[in-house]
């Protein structure tokens, strides 16, 4: 039969009682436990031990030790303590660093080229469409578009033991996003064409011929993108467009319900949450800078300004002592006036945008904390 011996030298008063008492327990066929205690009333606070955790920590012990012999020592009485489940847990920061790809943005820049045609040239087509080669002329630079964040939170244990709980996850989050846009180094387009649409009622007719109303190309190695508009079947009158950036500042506040696997020390294995964000932007901006290297042709600076309101769906995921963290937000966005910039005196003309639409930002990276 094994014997498990556990020595409990608990002293309640400097009278202590020279006999010892003794309490048995025998487990089946094969197992006997030994409590052995000073004052009888010690047994009282047995029941705040976590013997689990004893036994544990002396099965390591002995799968570790040749002699087979294990000892426990707990000098201070609280190593082993109970520790009763705190079900609303208190405040704790989270930290995020993460990087930005986003999509919608009218970062191709045939609107201002549609919006020029009207203003100058006195074309008033409505409606026009366009061809370029790849689809998307401007795309993010994802690696050069963080997103830092820092959140204050609690969390509501809804189901819980040692080896698995769930829990609801709330947190204030102050964060910065930037999203930069410009040409891959390896993007091979080289042109882009803005076309008239087919009039009202000849969508479908073959004998409708587009006309040409511009076309764009990358000047160099730049991020600048030369436009050539028709002036009188030729292509004389010409401007530059530039990327804009994006930036944006303010506070988003997130629900998870996440549910988390723990090992026998009741440390994380593996954890799962998703569950909705709402923010609200203080900062949402673009912002236009123009190298020295830009062409002598006017520049033609757009750019847009994002509404308050964001919204959308975020996702975590732990693995041991790392976590994960993705999420995708929606937020509208307003064209700003187009400006085009003269080399010598500026601002020389401005002209409307289009109106709002919608653009989708997703984020990836590393959360630190819980």
């Amino acid at each position: 039969m094994k014997k498990i011996l556990i020595v409990m030298l608990l002293l309640f008063s400097d009278a202590v009682m020279a006999q010892s008492d003794t309490l048995q327990v025998l487990i089946g066929n094969s197992s006997e436990l030994l409590f052995i205690a000073k004052d009888p009333s010690a047994y009282e606070d047995l029941k705040n031990y976590d013997f689990n955790k004893m036994l544990l920590e002396m099965q390591a012990k002995l799968n570790s030790s040749q002699t087979r012999k294990s000892f426990l020592k707990d000098n201070s009485g609280e190593k082993y303590l109970r520790k009763e489940r705190k079900h609303l847990s208190g405040y704790y920061m989270n930290y995020y660093l993460g990087f930005n790809y986003s999509e919608g943005y009218e970062i191709l820049n045939a609107n201002l080229v549609a919006n020029l045609l009207r203003n100058t040239t006195g074309n008033q087509l409505d409606s026009y469409f366009q061809t370029s080669y790849p689809e998307n002329t401007y795309t993010v630079k994802v690696f050069q578009s963080p997103y830092l964040a820092a959140s204050v939170n609690r969390h509501l244990e809804l189901y819980g033991n040692h080896r698995a709980s769930l829990l609801l996850k709330g947190g204030l989050e102050a964060f910065f996003s930037f999203e930069k846009f410009g040409k891959e180094k390896n993007s091979d387009a080289s042109s882009v064409l803005l076309q008239s649409s087919s009039p009202a009622g000849m969508e479908n007719s073959v004998s409708f011929s587009p006309d040409t109303l511009a076309s764009g190309a990358f000047d160099g190695d730049s991020d600048y993108i030369l436009w050539r508009y028709a002036d009188e079947d030729s292509y004389s009158k010409s401007f530059t467009t530039v990327p804009y950036n994006v930036v944006k500042a303010g506070f988003n506040f997130k629900l998870i319900p996440t549910v988390s696997f723990n090992n026998r020390s009741d440390k994380r294995v593996v954890s799962l949450g998703f569950g909705p964000t709402i923010g609200v932007n203080v900062i949402g901006n673009s912002i236009t800078k123009i190298k020295d290297n830009v062409p002598s042709a006017p520049v033609v600076v757009g750019g847009v300004k994002a509404t308050p309101f964001r919204y959308g769906l975020v996702c975590e995921v732990g693995v041991g002592g790392i976590t994960f963290f993705g999420q995708y937000v929606k937020n509208r966005v307003r064209n700003r006036e187009l400006e085009v910039m003269s080399v010598s005196s500026g601002v020389a003309n401005q002209f409307a945008g289009k109106n709002e639409y919608m653009t989708e930002v997703m984020t990836f990276g590393l959360k630190f904390g819980k």
